[in-house]
């Protein structure tokens, strides 16, 4: 009994729920700015089968005047499109003029020039961009720069002028004259002539002065006896001599701690601190003064040969390019590895017994 009284009362209660049970309808959302551009709306209420609401057949889409309208940054890539068209442009005028591939001899004379900063990017041009973005906006502008090089090189003055009208916001507007700033900076010559350079190798560091000996040397400079050669500059050499003197030999100093270089170093440490001078031809064309401290004798003849490149570089910058080839302008990184703990060396291990 009690069964039953309990299924006619869970049948009762279902039936009552679906009596008094409904379903909330409505007319379909149509948003407001379908609404003012005129939507038709049919059917009645919730009349979803009659049509419910519809877009006019005469409506046009909206088209973005770019095609850059749905990115994040529409100005940067709007602005790295056309550059990128620009520069694909003057590429196949240059190919149809057989000039590419260009000389090495002429692309080693092309000097890029010092590019926006982030920041500047973003105040004077209103372009907002990450590191990233920029490094492939600035690739995009040294390939014109280079372009633009080989114009002026073949004399095709509508492709240079076309470039530089582009390139002159960005950076330097008269067309490259100053080289790109990079992590390594090389000391001005002070007023007397000299130049200063800091080298360091593992735990050693090096100080280094370097000053031309003989006055009317090219790259004895920045001095009055620049604008002088031959009989004038030997005159000034010389005031007693009437005609010009004869090539003599050049002989230099090198002092290294208030010590002559034979004496503080053995001949292999002697030999490396001399190379940058022998590889750029310089060997006795200049006193060197040099401070080594810390490390050991092979440290500091290292870090002295690497202060010496970097102090030729104030006198005589074409000689880059050999420097650079021979690793005499960047430190070497390597240091000696630490010892380990439970070890007797960096790498050497005691050897393993099972009893």
């Amino acid at each position: 009994m009690a069964c039953r009284r309990a299924l006619a009362s869970s049948s009762r209660l279902i039936q009552r729920s679906h009596i008094s049970r409904h379903y909330a309808t409505g007319s379909t959302f149509i948003p407001p700015q379908a609404v003012e551009q005129g939507i038709e709306r049919e059917g009645g209420r919730g009349d979803v089968a009659g049509g419910g609401a519809r877009w006019p057949k005469d409506r046009k889409k909206y088209i973005p005047a770019s095609p850059h309208f749905y990115t994040a940054r529409e100005a940067y890539y709007r602005t790295l499109y056309e550059l990128e068209s620009l520069e694909r442009q003057a590429k196949r005028e240059l190919e149809q003029s057989s000039l590419l591939p260009a000389p090495k001899a002429i692309l080693e004379r092309i000097r890029r020039p010092e590019w926006m900063s982030q920041a500047a990017f973003k105040s004077e041009a209103g372009l907002s961009m990450g590191m990233s973005m920029r490094k492939r906006l600035i690739a995009v502008l040294d390939q014109m720069t280079i372009w633009r090089g080989v114009a002026r090189q073949a004399g095709l003055d509508h492709i240079a002028v076309t470039l530089t009208t582009a390139l002159q916001f960005y950076g330097e507007p008269d067309g490259g004259q100053k080289a790109m700033r990079t992590g390594q900076h090389f000391h001005e010559l002070d007023q007397y002539g000299r130049s200063y350079a800091h080298g360091a190798r593992k735990t050693s560091s090096a100080r280094v002065w370097m000053i031309a000996t003989d006055p009317s040397l090219p790259t004895a400079r920045p001095s009055e006896y620049d604008c002088l050669s031959g009989s004038d500059a030997t005159a000034l050499v010389d005031p007693t001599s009437s005609s010009p003197a004869p090539p003599k030999l050049l002989t230099s100093t090198i002092l290294v701690n208030s010590m002559p270089l034979a004496t503080y170093f053995n001949l292999y440490d002697r030999e490396k601190i001399i190379r940058p001078l022998r590889l750029t031809g310089l060997l006795g064309a200049f006193n060197v003064f040099a401070i080594a401290r810390g490390g050991g004798t092979s440290g500091q003849a290292d870090a002295v040969a690497v202060a010496l490149g970097r102090a030729i570089m104030s006198h005589a910058p074409e000689m880059k390019g050999v420097l650079s080839q021979a690793g005499l302008l960047h430190r070497d990184p390597r240091m000696v590895e630490r010892k380990k703990p439970g070890q007797p060396k960096a790498r050497k291990q005691f050897v393993w017994v099972k009893r």
